[in-house]
C-alpha cells in the first residue's frame, strides 16, 4: 500500500525478507530479492541454470562441488546487492524476527522506525527496533487482541505485552 500511494521509483520502497502477501510474491520491484535479480537478469539466468544443472547430477557427483561454489558466490552477490539496496532505500519493510537477526537491518540506523502490531510482540523486540530509530518510534497495534506465544507463563518479562507493560491496558480499562 505505501508503494501505491508514494511516488517513488523502482527500489526505493523495498520489503525485505520473504513475505507471504501474494501481490509483494509477484512484483519484480517491491521484494528486495525479486528487484535485484530483475536488476541482475544474467546473473539470474546462470543461478537458474547451475540449479538445474545440479538437479541433473548424481548426489556424489564431483562436478557439484564446482557447481556448488558458483551457486554461492552468486547467492554472496545477491546477498550484498540486497544489503545495498535496503540501504538506499527511501523505505524498508521487514518483520521484527528479520530486524533481529539480519546485520543488514540491525546494523543500521533509521529516520523512522514504525512497528506494527506490537501485541503480538515481546517487550524485548519492540525495545531492540526502537533502537534503530534515529529520531522517531512509532508503537502501534491492538491491545485487544492476541498476545505473543509464551510458554512460559512465570517469566513476567515476556507474558506482559507492551500496552500492559506501559500502562495503556489499565488506564482504558478504568476509563482514565
Amino acid at each position: 500500500r505505501v508503494a501505491k500511494k508514494a511516488d517513488y521509483q523502482a527500489g526505493t520502497v523495498i520489503r525485505y525478507g520473504y513475505p507471504r502477501n501474494h501481490e509483494l510474491l509477484n512484483s519484480k520491484t517491491l521484494t528486495s530479492y525479486q528487484f535485484v535479480l530483475n536488476k541482475n537478469t544474467a546473473k539470474a539466468q546462470e543461478y537458474r541454470d547451475l540449479i538445474e544443472q545440479k538437479k541433473k547430477l548424481k548426489k556424489k557427483a564431483p562436478e557439484r562441488i564446482a557447481i556448488n561454489k558458483k551457486i554461492n558466490r552468486i547467492r554472496d552477490f545477491f546477498l550484498d546487492a540486497e544489503k545495498e539496496l535496503i540501504q538506499s532505500a527511501a523505505f524498508v519493510a521487514t518483520t521484527a524476527s528479520k530486524a533481529t537477526v539480519d546485520r543488514a537491518i540491525y546494523t543500521q540506523n533509521f529516520d523512522v522506525v514504525i512497528f506494527d502490531e506490537a501485541s503480538m510482540a515481546y517487550i524485548p523486540q519492540i525495545v531492540f527496533a526502537a533502537g534503530l530509530a534515529k529520531k522517531h518510534f512509532i508503537c502501534m497495534g491492538d491491545f485487544c487482541q492476541l498476545p505473543a506465544i509464551v510458554q512460559n507463563q512465570s517469566d513476567d518479562r515476556l507474558s506482559k505485552d507492551i500496552f500492559e507493560h506501559v500502562g495503556i491496558t489499565s488506564a482504558v480499562n478504568n476509563h482514565i
